[in-house]
């Protein structure tokens, strides 16, 4: 192994040469033991090599169609910079790859465990980034290049030396050579590293992690076999996970219940057998701790199940607040209010402000036109009644207005008396007011030099018992509250919960083993509802999605008798993306649609490579 730099190299086989894999040779090495060992195990024996041999066989098929060469890159700390032994190893490792047909490289980044999660994938992302622009700028086409950042979760050795950390601030740069040979062996391909096999003592409590970041914890004694006995021996629990898209659909996922859009969070499959190989499953009233990470945690979650990942059943399981659950609860304690005696001022005494003289106005005569009639045509003989009624009222308003005029002149002599009189009263109301604030001033200040002292006095004694009431409290709760959170503590660590990590996990309580979602209905009015159809011309093996891109959910197309698909009560207010591929000739072919509820949809499938079609798929994934 070169300083810096690790090389590794994956070859096939073909079944029968006994040189080729030194582990299986140990593996049937162990077998051929127990198979000796004992007449009376000779069955057991045999029934287990007969099985490992049959996976063995299927391991040799997949690796005959799929050839790998690798390296490993490493950085500095904190850069995601080729260095010159980065460089040159990158162009060596060209060198030994033959690009004349199918192939495909993959770039995984990863770091040390230092900094916080999110910081991580971003640099590890940086690092696979400046692998891919170096290998384009030598020649390699930018659609055989396929990239995943797996930040800190998947390292090669402890963080806790130089050295390891240095191993794992990584990229390592994967060549394969790919012949397809179904749509199964296309959906393993599109399928990120997704499924880890944990071999556990069912007996202790066990906490398993996933490649893509989702841990289970599985309580002592919560699996059972088929009679409902506690497993004794070892059990193998398989961990599938499809938190992104492209791994939803090469799963064969959709998000559907009942006939109801879901938008997921993400989804997973436990599954255990013991070591007969038979069928395990929970316990009747355990449950099962499971942490699914996301990008960020939306409102109206719930945990949903299934048997194949086609439809879902809704449990109203909501996830869990570890940070905040069971916490002992502190007594409120409050101290006593202590009011201070309020001055009140003696009003009775305070001189009343003198009111201003005000000129008053003088009435205005009766103006003669407002008192004559106007004569029609058909009153002509009582034309002198009316004028004789007129002066009349007339006459009566210039005795009012004389009334008036005489009022006036006696409220104007008595004007202009209060108007001489007027400075003089206005300076002694303010010399009057002046004294009468001045004592009320001192009168204030020697309530208060009284009342003070008491009040203080009687708050300093209430202070007291309150400060001791609250010691008093707080030792009987600090050491409870620091226990549940050192427990808490450790439980978020197991999870990979440290600091504010949970932000974006969902952590759910489950009662059952198999497919588990974590999702929330996506309702559709009525009126925005219509059957979307896909019409198709070949009858060739094929998968048809439908990918909504404004969130994350998608459903399988279901085909018809006719050879088209079809999906009922879309959302046209939605946006999506219809994406199918299959397999011919050992070659996959890819199409990629966006929806138009007024056109007709016919699959238009184009060559693609495998890394083609799953960044077509990454990348209708909701942002």
């Amino acid at each position: 192994m070169e300083e810096g730099l690790r090389r590794e190299t994956l070859f096939c086989f073909w079944v029968g040469s006994p040189f080729s894999f030194p582990a299986f040779r140990d593996e049937l090495a162990q077998y051929g033991a127990v198979f000796f060992s004992s007449k009376t195990k000779i069955l057991i024996a045999m029934k287990r090599f007969l099985l490992f041999l049959a996976a063995l066989v299927l391991a040799f098929v997949l690796q005959a169609q799929l050839a790998e060469t690798r390296t490993t890159l490493h950085f500095a700390v904190d850069d995601h910079r080729l260095d010159e032994r980065a460089l040159a190893e990158i162009e060596r490792f060209l060198a030994t790859t033959d690009r004349s047909e199918e192939h495909e490289f993959t770039l995984l980044g990863h770091t040390d465990a230092d900094g916080h999660l999110g910081y991580n994938e971003v640099l590890a992302r940086a690092r696979a980034r400046s692998v891919r622009e170096r290998l384009i700028s030598l020649g390699v086409d930018p659609a055989r290049i396929s990239t995943r950042a797996f930040g800190e979760r998947d390292p090669i050795a402890t963080n806790t030396t130089d050295e390891d950390k240095q191993r794992n601030r990584r990229v390592e740069l994967v060549f394969s050579h790919q012949v397809l040979g179904g749509l199964d062996d296309l959906n393993a391909r599109i399928a990120s590293p997704h499924v880890s096999t944990h071999t556990i003592d069912p007996t202790k409590e066990n906490w398993l992690r996933g490649q893509q970041g989702v841990v289970v914890r599985l309580a002592a004694n919560s699996l059972v076999d088929a009679a409902g006995k506690p497993v004794g021996g070892n059990a193998t629990v398989t961990l599938t996970e499809a938190v992104a898209l492209n791994d939803m659909i090469a799963e064969g996922l959709s998000t559907r219940s009942d006939g109801k859009i879901l938008e997921t969070g993400g989804m997973l499959r436990v599954d255990a057998v013991d070591a007969s190989g038979s069928t395990l499953a929970l316990s009747a009233g355990s449950t099962m701790l499971v942490s699914l990470p996301a990008a960020m945690r939306q409102t109206g979650m719930t945990l949903f199940t299934s048997n194949d990942g086609g439809d879902w059943d809704n449990t109203g399981t909501e996830p869990l607040d570890l940070r905040n659950r069971d916490l002992p609860a502190t007594a409120a304690v409050r101290v006593a209010r202590v009011l201070i005696a309020v001055y009140k001022a003696d009003l009775s005494g305070k001189p009343a402000l003198p009111v201003e003289p005000a000129r008053p106005r003088e009435p205005a005569p009766p103006r003669r036109e407002s008192y004559t009639s106007n004569v029609a045509w058909y009153q002509a003989l009582s034309k002198n009644k009316i004028a004789a009624d007129d002066e009349k009222r007339y006459q009566a308003a210039m005795t009012v207005y004389a009334d008036r005029l005489a009022k006036y002149e006696q409220k104007m002599e008595q004007y202009h008396a209060d108007c001489k009189t007027w400075p003089e009263r206005y300076a002694r109301y303010k010399r009057d007011h002046m004294e009468w604030v001045n004592d009320t001033l001192c009168a204030r200040e020697d309530f208060y030099k009284k009342a003070r002292p008491e009040a203080e006095e009687r708050y300093q004694q209430r202070l007291a018992s309150y400060k001791a009431e609250c010691e008093r409290r707080e030792a009987e709760w600090r050491p409870l509250y620091e226990a549940r959170m050192a427990e808490i503590g450790r439980e978020l660590d197991s999870l990979g919960l440290s600091g504010a990590r949970d932000l974006g996990t969902y952590v759910f309580a489950a009662s059952q083993l198999g497919w588990i979602n974590c999702d929330r209905f996506y309702e559709v009015p009525a009126s925005q509802k219509y059957e979307l159809v896909v019409h198709d011309a070949d009858t060739t093996q094929k998968n048809v999605y439908l990918v909504y891109t404004g969130m994350n959910s998608m459903m399988r197309l279901q085909k018809r008798s006719d050879g088209s698909y079809a999906q009922p009560g879309v959302p046209r207010n939605q946006p999506a993306t219809v994406v199918a591929y299959k397999v011919e000739n050992g070659k996959a072919f890819l199409c990629k649609q966006a929806v138009d509820p007024r056109k007709r949809m016919d699959l238009d499938f184009k060559p693609a490579s495998v890394a083609e079609i799953r960044d077509a798929i990454q990348g209708l994934r909701k942002s």
